[in-house]
């Protein structure tokens, strides 16, 4: 076997392209061979009569994964009618962290003896093994699974590879064998779009194999300190032509510098994960990677004889110098090579972004802006100029109801962050509260939604376009020189399909903008009323002008699918991705489907499902943003409506918020992703925002995890309790709420002093009205200034209350207990206030 063909293992990027990793078990230092035990039936391991087996917990993510239980002995083989029955299994923990590993009891996928998932694999054979919706795998958003791969019975000497199907076989191995011989390895092996793994017979003889599944990776890139960074493997060491160090000599050391190259970071790294080849060993031994500065532990990493070419994986830990130690435990000379494919992180990484789509029960929570006050932007686009994120979305805190006469347009507008979690409210794009845009986009019409924005680096314009219902191409498009306006409109768009203004011509849409500047517009052509035997919501793409204003006559396509709406347009290397869903009017929980392509006017695929609810939402955007290691990352949202329940039903769109994820793109298919409570993005560097706290800021409840409910009114009144943290004056208190429904009375904001169980008691010593007409539909920060004395120590409550008979108005309230100091309250109309322990309403108080 020559050294280019030396088994090792993958690790390649986590997310969007697949890998293989192999866990490495010490021996004993001293012994300088691997001791070899022989269960019944089984296959060969490593034995140490001295030291216990030391089992790894990858990526501190879970207690453990049970390794040594999924090694399952080879049964005797069973006929292929009676398959064995052991392809279910128990989930031991779930676990919902981006990249996180859930454990399961182990369960046989593959044994090609009885023909249980494929068959005898032939010379240079490839199986396709169904490891999703299989031995407690989910049936969708896996990016990985855990297998203990065993060869048996090969006929001739080679190795096998395990891959994501339907992906290009590596140029690696995951286990080696020779003929006659039963060998395991334990692998993890990336799942293909299809949810299978391929598995390559390398050899030029049959070879029998069996799979165990032991668990399953979560898609996502991890954040947490502990978790695991996978790299493109890159090689750092080889002595033999002095790459790293040179020629080990007997009982030498080499120190392998391994902070700031091939992908690890040059801080924050714990351990990386190696592939250690030796390669012409003059005289048997071993080699054991350290940590350079720490003590030689009495252990090794890899076992060799004399002219032996043989690999392993190991995790080796950092020292603080950045640099790993390899002793060669030889008489003789040993050259070394090392391949990095993973890191692992001793801080949180800063080049991630997490994400908090959901409380732990899977509530939806409020995401807040940097002042306080809930994001307002629904069904838009997420996009990233100049070194910054922008969001745009609809308004709808001045209480837009869909055909609901009265109910006003409130305009787009726009927020922008540099980690995808703190965002500044940037404000509205356009005026919208004009005569003529109200007469465009309020009730009776259909409304104004999706802003959309390109930049054209060749007029230097911001290009806005947004759906409306008043026009011939079903559109407005507007120009700026920022990307948050404000926006001045552009003359009408021409587009393949024009119709009556007033009717339905075209609705949801997306731009894009091709690698060479050329832009596009992704549009659903309504075609309503439907002539008889047409369809409606037909899909089309059709280039933009060189100003993106307008279509470009003739160049026009359809993709092939009607009643589609709620579009995507993103491109990955030389393949075009088109995310749509199902038509259907403030609908959650509706498919997210994807074509792809290979010319954006060329010829697109038949649709695969991505996820059968989009998460409870309806498709609104995938975004391409650049990454800090110099890639990209595919942001996923959808919008989370509050759904068309009936006419009589307030729909308080303002309160619907968004589900995002990162997706997994390769070739021609993006890979099914489940829906997380909070998932990390992978950012385009490590700048990171922050809320603009008030000065004097005394207490706070903090703002993680909060959710919206509406429910005060005539006949309740909701409050929160505090502890003063210092004596002086109470300058300020503040509290998210909002309203809907058509309030007909003010809002009362009071302070009382708190009894022992926390409720008001005595007279108010502070109390505001606040009119409905100055409290919006969307979580907004309320600020009073009592001006009152307060003592450190001592317990105060705010207490929020209305008279009004109709509508109601709402609060921000977190389960989490938050804030110690205090507790959320409520009172029906006459009765006792009502403490609640767990639960804290959202606010901060300033004292000076």
């Amino acid at each position: 076997m020559s050294v280019s063909r030396v088994p090792r293992s993958v690790f390649s990027s986590w997310i969007g392209t697949r890998w293989v990793l192999m866990i490495a078990w010490a021996v004993p230092r001293g012994r300088g061979r691997a001791w070899p035990r022989r269960d019944t039936g089984s296959h060969r391991g490593v034995y140490s009569p001295s030291r216990p087996l030391v089992l790894f917990t990858l990526m501190g993510l879970v207690t453990s994964l049970a390794i040594s239980s999924s090694l399952v002995p080879l049964a005797a083989p069973a006929s292929a009618a009676t398959p064995p029955a052991a392809v279910s299994a128990a989930t031991a923990a779930t676990v919902t962290t981006p990249g996180g590993l859930t454990s399961l009891t182990p369960s046989r996928l593959l044994d090609t003896r009885v023909g249980l998932g494929a068959t005898t694999l032939a010379p240079v054979g490839t199986a396709h093994l169904q490891v999703t919706g299989r031995g407690g795998v989910p049936a969708s958003g896996v990016s990985a699974v855990v297998l203990n791969l065993t060869a048996t019975a090969p006929t001739k000497a080679g190795y096998a590879t395990v891959y994501g199907d339907g992906t290009a076989l590596p140029g690696v191995s995951s286990l080696n064998f020779v003929a006659g011989q039963t060998v395991a390895n334990l692998v993890i092996a990336p799942v293909g779009a299809d949810g299978k793994v391929a598995l390559y017979n390398g050899s030029v003889g049959t070879v029998q194999l069996l799979a165990d599944v032991s668990g399953y990776f979560l898609p996502g890139a991890p954040t947490l300190a502990g978790a695991f960074g996978s790299l493109t493997p890159s090689r750092l060491l080889d002595t033999r032509v002095g790459l790293g160090a040179t020629t080990l000599a007997p009982v030498g050391t080499a120190h392998l510098q391994v902070t700031g190259r091939g992908g690890v970071p040059a801080s924050g790294v714990s351990a990386v994960v190696l592939n250690l080849t030796a390669t012409a060993p003059t005289k048997a031994g071993y080699a054991t990677v350290y940590g350079d500065g720490t003590a030689l532990p009495g252990v090794s990493s890899l076992n060799f004889v004399a002219g032996q070419t043989v690999a392993n994986l190991v995790i080796a830990p950092v020292g603080a110098d950045g640099k790993v130690a390899l002793y060669n435990g030889s008489v003789g000379t040993v050259q070394l090579l090392a391949d990095v494919s993973g890191y692992f992180t001793d801080t949180a990484n800063p080049s991630a972004a997490t994400i908090t789509n959901f409380s732990a029960t899977g509530q939806q929570v409020t995401k807040f802006d940097t002042d306080g006050n809930g994001i307002d932007a629904h069904d838009g686009d997420l996009e990233y100029f100049a070194g910054t994120y922008h969001l745009y979305g609809t308004s709808y805190s001045c209480g837009y109801q869909l055909e609901i006469t009265g109910s006003p347009f409130c305009g787009f507008k726009s927020y922008s962050s540099v980690d995808l979690v703190n965002w500044t409210d940037d404000g509205f794009l356009f005026d919208g509260s004009t005569l003529a845009w109200q007469a465009s986009c309020a009730p009776p019409h259909y409304g104004c939604y999706r802003p959309h924005v390109l930049y054209n680096a060749s007029t230097g314009k911001y290009v806005l376009w947004i759906n409306s219902y008043d026009s011939a191409s079903g559109y407005h498009v507007l120009t700026a020189v920022t990307p948050s306006g404000p926006f001045t409109e552009a003359p009408q768009p021409v587009l393949a399909d024009m119709g009556t203004p007033g009717t339905y011509v075209n609705g949801d849409f997306t731009l894009f903008q091709d690698d060479d500047g050329t832009a596009y517009i992704n549009y659903s052509f309504i075609n309503v009323p439907t002539p008889v035997g047409q369809a409606n919501h037909i899909l089309r793409v059709q280039k933009l002008n060189s100003s993106y204003t307008s279509g470009v006559v003739g160049a026009v396509t359809s993709p092939g699918a009607s009643r589609a709406e709620a579009l995507s347009l993103v491109k990955k290397d030389s393949t075009y991705y088109m995310i749509y869903g199902p038509d259907c009017a403030y609908c959650g929980g509706t498919n997210t489907l994807y074509k792809s392509a290979t010319a954006v006017l060329g010829t697109w695929s038949a649709p695969q499902v991505l996820n059968t609810n989009s998460c409870g939402g309806q498709p609104s955007f995938v975004s391409k943003l650049p990454t800090a290691a110099g890639g990209w990352t595919y942001a996923y949202g959808s919008d989370l409506w509050h759904t068309l329940a009936g006419v009589s039903v307030v729909r308080n769109q303002a309160l619907a918020n968004y589900y995002w994820t990162p997706l997994s793109v390769s070739g021609a298919n993006i890979q099914p992703f489940t829906c997380s409570n909070t998932v990390a993005i992978d950012k385009a560097g490590s700048a990171t925002g922050h809320p603009n706290l008030p000065a004097n800021l005394d207490q706070s409840s903090g703002s993680a995890n909060y959710r919206s409910r509406s429910d005060i009114s005539s006949s309740l009144s909701r409050a929160q309790s505090f502890t003063a943290g210092r004596s002086g004056t109470l300058t300020s208190i503040s509290v998210a709420t909002f309203q809907q429904g058509g309030t007909n009375a003010a809002l009362s904001l009071s302070i009382y002093s708190a009894g022992p169980n926390g409720a008001p008691t005595g007279s108010s010593l502070y109390t505001d009205s606040v009119p409905a007409s100055s409290i919006g539909w969307s979580p907004t920060t309320l600020v009073a200034a009592p001006n009152i004395a307060v003592s450190a120590g001592a317990g105060y409550v705010i207490v929020m209350a209305t008279s009004s008979t109709t509508g109601s108005y709402g609060w921000e309230v977190s389960d989490d207990n938050p804030y110690t100091g205090g507790s959320a309250l409520y009172q029906n109309a006459g009765g006792a206030w009502t403490t609640e322990p767990t639960a804290d309403l959202n606010f901060f108080t300033t004292v000076t």
